[in-house]
């Protein structure tokens, strides 16, 4: 699962000002859509990664205090106010969604390195762990209380679900490896698999889950290694592939249409959700390709095709 580890660490985040420091709007011209991009800067943080964001004006991520990663921890912010989400005693905490109650999922490494999946809810954090696996990761939770998430057993990673205190396995037919990265509140599914790699590293593709396990496979156009990583409650799936000279760029996709999402200059842009009002949240890279990713969230400008670009400072 380190692949997706490293996403999440390194996952899978409305509007505010003040807290965040030098935050930049840009309105971009696109083939679709149009955004006012703004970056997410945590104060003090080396590294910012914004994984999810809610209706409720929320942003959940990760930062680092060094790019050694040797300081993760997650955060909410709300409203301009960032809040730490440290699990006691671990040596390492992602957050990696929270619904619309509030209520957050993530992951954390004990001590001797081992990964568990956590609910944060009410101030209080509760563990989940698989049934019998070896590192558990927990991705979404749906207003319903409903978690997805990914596992590794001995020998390949799955998806799971957990919901009303049982656990259950998702798996796209005939993989080799899978993860479930987000459930709407519909409890419809997005996430990606692999037909050769177990641990989801390399050949990736996509997936769409609706009622009674119908698998749509979810491949941009062109590109290659396709992640569906977020899905909102009309439908709206965005996530990241590889275009042929293998930079990473984000996508929206509606349900019959792809758009290309990318941050203004930057090298790498991997969109990890979108809200119901379309707002997308995620991290970039700059050309420099280094480990110093920032996080976004992408503002559609109401009734745009094509937009002059344009630069702003909040």
């Amino acid at each position: 699962m380190q692949n997706q580890i490293a996403k999440h660490i390194s996952k899978k985040v409305m509007l505010w000002v003040g807290a965040v420091s030098a935050l930049l709007a840009f309105g971009v011209p696109a083939q679709g859509q149009s955004y006012v991009y703004r970056t997410v800067e945590m104060p003090g943080a080396v590294v910012t990664r914004a994984f999810c964001n809610n209706n409720s004006g929320q942003i959940v991520g990760r930062h680092d205090t060094d790019l050694q990663f040797s300081g993760s921890y997650g955060y909410v912010l709300t409203q301009g106010v960032f809040k730490t989400i440290a699990y006691p005693g671990a040596v390492r905490t992602i957050a990696a969604c929270a619904n619309n109650h509030g209520e957050v999922v993530g992951a954390y490494d004990d001590k001797k390195g081992v990964q568990h999946g956590f609910l944060w809810k009410s101030g209080a954090f509760k563990t989940l762990d698989y049934p019998g696996a070896v590192g558990t990761f927990a991705f979404t939770i749906n207003d319903s209380g409903t978690i997805v998430g990914g596992y590794n057993d001995a020998t390949r990673s799955h998806g799971f679900i957990f919901q009303g205190g049982n656990y259950k396995t998702i798996d796209f037919p005939g993989d080799a490896g899978s993860y479930a990265n987000t459930i709407n509140n519909s409890g419809q599914i997005v996430g990606e698999y692999s037909l050769t790699d177990p641990y989801v590293g390399s050949a990736i593709h996509g997936y769409w889950m609706t009622g009674n396990n119908n698998f749509t496979t979810i491949d941009f156009p062109g590109g290659q290694d396709t992640e569906a990583q977020g899905l909102n409650n009309n439908g709206q799936i965005v996530g990241d592939y590889l275009d042929s000279s293998f930079n990473e760029h984000g996508f929206l996709y509606n349900g019959s249409v792809y758009q290309t999402i990318d941050f203004p200059g930057a090298a790498k842009t991997i969109a990890f959700e979108i809200n119901d009002s379309g707002q997308i949240v995620g991290d970039y890279a700059n050309s420099d390709y280094t480990y110093n990713f920032h996080g976004f969230l992408a503002v559609p400008i109401p009734g745009t095709e094509k937009a002059s670009q344009r630069g702003s400072r909040w």
